[in-house]
C-alpha cells in the first residue's frame, strides 16, 4: 500500500523520465500534473507488495492511466515474470491518493474507511 500527498508545488517534470513509462508520460502530458501521484501510488504499492521496493525502476512497470481504473499493463523487469496482482486505487482525502497492490489473481474487494485523522498535518 502507498499514500501520497499532492504536492502541487513538486516539480513533476524533473522525475518524469525516473518514475514514468514513455506512454505514461504521453498520458500525463495531455492530463493535470496531479496524475503523476497516481501513477507513482500505484507502481510504488506494487513494488512494496513484490518485496522489491525501489530496487527496481518504476519507469519498469507501466500502469492504467489517473482516469481509468488501476491495473498493471506492463512490467518489464528482465528475468522475472509480471507478477499477478490486483491494484486498487485509494482517495483517502482530497490532499492524498493512495493504492493497495494484492498479489492475486482472484478478484478482491477492498473497503476504504476515512483515513483523514491518521493523514492530517500537525
Amino acid at each position: 500500500m502507498d499514500v501520497e500527498w499532492i504536492d502541487r508545488a513538486l516539480d513533476v517534470e524533473s522525475l518524469r523520465d525516473t518514475v514514468l513509462a514513455q506512454a505514461e508520460q504521453r498520458v500525463l502530458a495531455a492530463g493535470p500534473p496531479e496524475g503523476f501521484f497516481t501513477y507513482w501510488c500505484r507502481k510504488e504499492a506494487l513494488l512494496k507488495a513484490t518485496g522489491d521496493g525501489l530496487a527496481i525502476s518504476p519507469a519498469r512497470l507501466r500502469v492504467s492511466g489517473p482516469a481509468e481504473p488501476a491495473r498493471l499493463l506492463d512490467w518489464t523487469v528482465p528475468g522475472r515474470p509480471a507478477p499477478l496482482v490486483r491494484l486498487t486505487d485509494l482517495r483517502p482525502d482530497p490532499d492524498h491518493v493512495g493504492c493497495v497492490a494484492i498479489l492475486t489473481d482472484r478478484d478482491v474487494t477492498v473497503t476504504e474507511h476515512d483515513g483523514s485523522a491518521l493523514l492530517a498535518k500537525t
